[in-house]
């Protein structure tokens, strides 16, 4: 018996629309009867009404979808709409929710699985977030906040006022494309602010983890200076800020190229380097006698908020001059005035030099396979730079007792670097 791949088709629609409904619906299941406007019934079938409204745009005439569209959107305003006239005190995110779901089928019945089943996760873990978001933002200060409108509002204003094309003779620097990358950057270490303003209490790997998401070198040099008596803990923190650091540029770095080799090479240290570096933490912070709220607090005092003028035109600045000085010694000297270039740098910032190689490859003024190896370079150099920070900061003790536990991340960090040079001999 042949089945009618139309209907197969359909039933592809259905199911799958469904399915991304019901991923939303059953978090929304859990909320208070009391305060829910919709639950798992509900949302499956937004789901489905979705599905079908785009599902039946080729085959059917236009009336029947933009009868579901409209009966949805009616739909959503009258369940709001009954509960609110109860008296009870409703938020807006489950109707929200509903008309997202309604749009993640309506992806789904247009083919476009990939974007559908994407906007449900992510609607699902915004609404699981809401105990965890809540009290994390009312921590901020009104300067927070101030900061980050204004580093978006400035953006906003200054990225349509810059040329879509380079402005240097070399073809490096794009101020759109800087400007992008920088927001994406610092977005992303918004998220280790957020969570180092939080009030939950966290030990010693907690505050490792959220300080090095952040800045591992200030994490570093913090503990190194605060805790000089101490010297177990800088050799517990250093290891973990910089494996939580390099798990961190390694995204960003495949954010912002958007090439699988430049990430392949890069993953060759920093995976093996920031496992190791874990592992050791873990290891030595067993039976660790440390006042861990006093830590918390050491570090989070030196931690500024990413997402502020100051910090944002720095990194905008680093970004522009790391790949004009990189761009230039390229010319000059060939490859290896792209390693001395690096090498500098890094001892600057490894983070923004590891952005500009991958904001260069996105720019298409290098190549992946050198910027890979580069990045490489740079991450294997954020370790060794730890050695520094400790030695200057903390002491001859410090640095004594933190050697032993940066060794086998260094080590794991620089087999890393052999195999990427090795898979790119030139």
């Amino acid at each position: 018996m042949n089945v009618d791949p139309g209907y197969l088709n359909f039933l592809k629609t259905l199911a799958l629309s469904a399915a991304v409904g019901m991923l939303i619906g059953v978090e929304r299941e859990h909320v208070h009867p009391e305060k829910r406007v919709a639950g798992f019934r509900t949302f499956t079938l937004t789901g489905i009404l979705g599905g079908l409204t785009t599902y039946t745009v080729a085959g059917c005439p236009l009336e029947l979808p933009t009868t579901l569209a409209a009966g949805t959107v009616a739909l959503v305003v009258l369940l709001y709409a009954m509960r609110a006239y109860t008296g009870r005190s409703l938020g807006l995110a489950t109707p929200t929710a509903l008309l997202v779901t309604y749009a993640a089928g309506g992806l789904i019945g247009a083919g476009r699985v990939q974007e559908g089943a994407t906007l449900a996760v992510v609607t699902a873990v915004l609404l699981l977030s809401r105990s965890r978001i809540h009290p994390v933002l009312r921590r901020l200060s009104d300067k927070d906040v101030l900061d980050a409108v204004t580093v978006f509002a400035l953006a906003a204003l200054a990225y349509p006022l810059c040329p879509p094309r380079p402005v240097d003779p070399w073809g490096v620097l794009n101020l759109r494309k800087v400007i992008e990358t920088v927001l994406l950057v610092l977005a992303v270490t918004a998220l280790g602010y957020l969570g180092m303003r939080t009030s939950v209490k966290g030990g010693v790997l907690t505050t490792s983890v959220v300080g090095g998401f952040v800045s591992s070198s200030v994490t570093t040099a913090t503990v190194a200076a605060r805790f000089k008596d101490v010297p177990q803990v800088p050799a517990t923190v250093t290891p973990a800020a910089t494996s939580v650091a390099l798990l961190r540029n390694l995204a960003l770095v495949a954010a912002v190229s958007g090439d699988i080799t430049v990430v392949k090479k890069t993953a060759h240290v920093t995976l093996p380097a920031a496992i190791v570096g874990l592992a050791t933490a873990v290891h030595v912070s067993r039976n660790m006698d440390v006042d861990e709220e006093h830590l918390r607090r050491a570090v989070g005092k030196r931690i500024r908020s990413p997402l502020s003028l100051k910090p944002a035109a720095k990194l905008g600045l680093l970004i522009a001059g790391f790949s004009t000085f990189l761009k230039i010694g390229q010319l000059l000297a060939g490859r290896a005035g792209l390693i001395v270039g690096v090498i500098a740098g890094s001892l600057a910032s490894s983070n923004a030099m590891s952005i500009s190689l991958a904001y260069m490859v996105d720019s298409g003024a290098l190549d992946p396979n050198t910027a890979g190896t580069l990045v490489a370079l740079a991450s294997l150099e954020a370790v060794l730079v730890k050695y520094l920070w400790t030695g200057v900061f903390g002491g001859l003790t410090v640095l004594e007792r933190t050697y032993r536990t940066l060794l086998p991340q260094t080590v794991a960090g620089a087999v890393g670097l052999a195999v990427t040079l090795i898979t790119d001999p030139g």
